[in-house]
């Protein structure tokens, strides 16, 4: 019996690799003919075992104009350590298009100083069109993505509700602004996010009653336009 079992999962497990090597033959020849969404695809079952052919036909893709796969290529070039301004370049691209976790690479790049020079303003304001992404937060409502969820592990775009809460808490890349910062954070604790659901809650430690009534209005305000799908802009501090 052991040894039936043994042969059963070999046979299985070989079954497998096989489906998997034939699948990824189809994905090249079809690429090979320049079929778009082969090179994909094919970039996209390569990065674990071939990263070099991976990035390769995420760039053939990418030339071709595919938003997805200029993303997926500057992504497979930023794990392999280069951080050079055609990776940021992929980035950029495909955040210009709308691609929400392309606008958030771009604002990390600035952030850092990885691929380009650092830029505090120009990282908030990747940050904020992340945050402010429509499509994002439709897509993730639509397949249930936040019921789901790990809350320690909040969706892309709702970290970057968070960073710009923060930011604007701060100052850094924006005019410093208590109720904006506060109703950005909110926004994310109500998705859940951790740090958010932290930070609002230390209102109540300062018994910070004014700060926190003003925070909900402006966040009711914010959630409404983000509904409409009216496209926000970062505001000036108003001394609040």
């Amino acid at each position: 019996l052991i040894l039936f079992g043994v042969i059963v999962a070999t046979t299985i497990v070989f079954k497998a690799v096989w489906d998997s090597w034939r699948d990824i033959q189809e994905l090249r020849t079809k690429a090979s003919k320049g079929d778009r969404d082969s090179m994909y695809w094919l970039a996209k079952a390569l990065r674990e075992t071939d990263m070099d052919e991976a990035i390769h036909w995420a760039e053939q893709c990418a030339a071709l104009g595919d938003v997805d796969s200029n993303f997926l290529a500057g992504y497979l070039r930023y794990g392999r350590g280069i951080r050079d301004q055609q990776t940021f370049d992929y980035f950029l691209f495909a955040a210009e298009k709308g691609d929400e976790p392309a606008m958030r690479a771009v604002a990390d790049c600035y952030k850092l100083g990885h691929c380009v020079l650092p830029n505090d303003r120009l990282s908030f304001e990747w940050r904020f069109k992340s945050a402010s992404n429509w499509s994002a937060d439709f897509q993730s409502r639509n397949f249930g993505a936040l019921d789901n969820a790990d809350p320690i592990k909040a969706p892309g775009y709702v970290c970057s509700r968070y960073a710009v809460g923060m930011c604007y808490l701060r100052g850094e890349g924006c005019e410093k602004n208590e109720v904006e910062g506060y109703a950005w954070l909110l926004l994310a604790a109500r998705a859940r996010h951790t740090g958010a659901i932290y930070k609002v809650r230390e209102l109540d430690r300062r018994k910070a009653f004014k700060l926190r009534a003003q925070m909900q209005d402006r966040s009711l305000e914010i959630a409404k336009a983000l509904e409409r799908g009216t496209e926000l802009v970062p505001i000036a501090a108003t001394g609040a």
